[in-house]
């Protein structure tokens, strides 16, 4: 029980940290501010016409996300949407508490609706041992809820102010998905961590994620991203990294095993 512990001490105390990016996007500007909390990151996507909430934490953290988009100088009506990468209690433990502070509809994939609406983190596949004992102090519950859009292959994120797309990529959890933005940045959730020690240490560094339900689908993701396109990969977990470091980081063999079949994606229709 000590490795988990002393891990979760190391971890929280890059809580309440706020690092932004910009991306000029022609004559427009799109800004992903960072909010590292105890455990997993949440980011604000803003541009001139809104903004968009990727991720919301543990439970009992809304009110950190709250106050990390004041200092961003975010305002709470410029907050369009919500979009949770996928239903892990780290990542969508605050959406229902959230959705309500800030008015604003949940975007989840079809695939983890259920586990949404259970409020309860599905079987849990380590990928090491550490991942094993983590797993024995790891949140599980959160407070169950139905999103406002259940999506399928993709959403486009314009109708909110942003130009970029939310796209299906299964491997994590069923219903695991990325925020691609227009001039090559992407959100991925957990489909990879950065660093270690939650990204204390070498945070820039591609690794496994502690738990990945179908690892080689992970990978296949993860290179079908390399070929979209995606130069900044920002992190659940510690990060960002970039394309040079992941593609590294993957011919090396140190992210999953190789896919069974390329990723392809059905079409997206905006």
């Amino acid at each position: 029980m000590r490795a988990p512990i002393v891990l979760l001490a190391l971890v929280s105390t890059a809580c309440g940290v706020s690092l932004s990016q910009n991306r000029a996007l022609g004559d427009r500007s799109t800004t992903i501010h960072r909010f590292q909390l105890s455990i997993s990151n949440v980011y604000a996507i803003e541009s001139p016409d809104g903004a968009v909430l990727v991720d919301t934490g543990d439970p009992g953290q809304d009110g950190e996300v709250l106050r990390a988009l004041v200092a961003a100088e975010v305002p709470r009506d410029r907050v369009r949407l919500i979009v949770v990468t996928h239903a892990h209690a780290d990542h969508t433990g605050g959406a229902p508490a959230l959705a309500r502070a800030l008015d604003a509809p949940i975007a989840l994939q079809r695939g983890d609706v259920a586990t949404a609406a259970r409020g309860h983190n599905p079987p849990l596949h380590a990928t090491s041992a550490t991942a094993s004992l983590l797993e024995l102090v790891l949140t599980q519950d959160f407070e169950a809820y139905t999103p406002t859009l259940a999506y399928d292959d993709c959403l486009d994120l314009r109708p909110y102010g942003v130009a970029g797309v939310v796209r299906s990529a299964p491997g994590h959890t069923p219903g695991s998905s990325v925020v691609i933005l227009d001039g090559g940045d992407a959100i991925v959730g957990d489909l990879v961590a950065g660093g270690y020690l939650g990204g204390i240490i070498a945070p820039d560094v591609p690794t496994e994620h502690y738990f990945q339900d179908h690892p080689r689908q992970v990978r296949a993701v993860l290179e079908w991203l390399l070929e979209e396109g995606v130069t900044r990969f920002f992190l659940g977990h510690g990060g960002p990294t970039n394309a040079t470091r992941l593609r590294t980081a993957l011919e090396a063999g140190e992210l999953g095993p190789p896919p069974d079949a390329p990723f392809r994606p059905a079409p997206c229709a905006l």
